[in-house]
């Protein structure tokens, strides 16, 4: 006797949503000069739901370009408030979990525009972190293209021609 399913979306369950984050007072914050956050460890985290994309404004790194986002995913609002005696849980996000694309990135005087997307039928909460390359002791912003000028002596392997 079969009893089929399917591990797949069915009915509404996929339909997406997208939406801004970070353009108003109090969403998001700079942790450090390089490091940006959607909201503390210990607080709610944003929905994330299917199909669902955030578009963050990384306040702070105006100009600025970035060098990694992290994208923490739980199936609890607020994984690191304690509860019963013990914490919930929470992993780094990856893969369909977390599409992530740079837009606006290193214009002078634009915030940078992040878009996060959950490309799952899956539901979650998620956490936000973003880090963006240094800024220059005068207030300018580095230049992050490799143009081959670079002497690193990692890479130097010794060899002749």
């Amino acid at each position: 006797m079969f009893l089929g399913g399917s591990t797949g979306c069915y009915g509404d369950q996929c339909v997406g949503s997208a939406g801004p984050f970070g353009e108003n007072e109090g969403e998001g914050k700079l942790i450090d000069a390089n490091t940006w956050e959607s909201n503390s460890q210990s607080s709610e985290w944003l929905s994330y739901s299917p199909q669902r994309s955030w578009f963050i404004r990384a306040r702070g790194f105006e100009g600025r370009d970035i060098s990694k986002v992290s994208v923490y995913i739980s199936p609890d609002k607020a994984p690191n408030v304690r509860e019963e005696g013990k914490y919930k849980q929470y992993t780094l996000a990856s893969g369909n979990l977390a599409e992530i694309t740079v837009l606006d990135n290193g214009i002078p005087g634009v915030t940078p525009l992040i878009q996060v997307h959950n490309d799952t039928c899956a539901d979650y909460f998620t956490r936000v972190v973003i880090e963006a390359y240094p800024a220059l002791p005068d207030g300018g912003l580095p230049d992050t293209a490799d143009t081959g000028t670079n002497q690193d002596a990692s890479r130097d392997t010794g060899a002749t021609e």
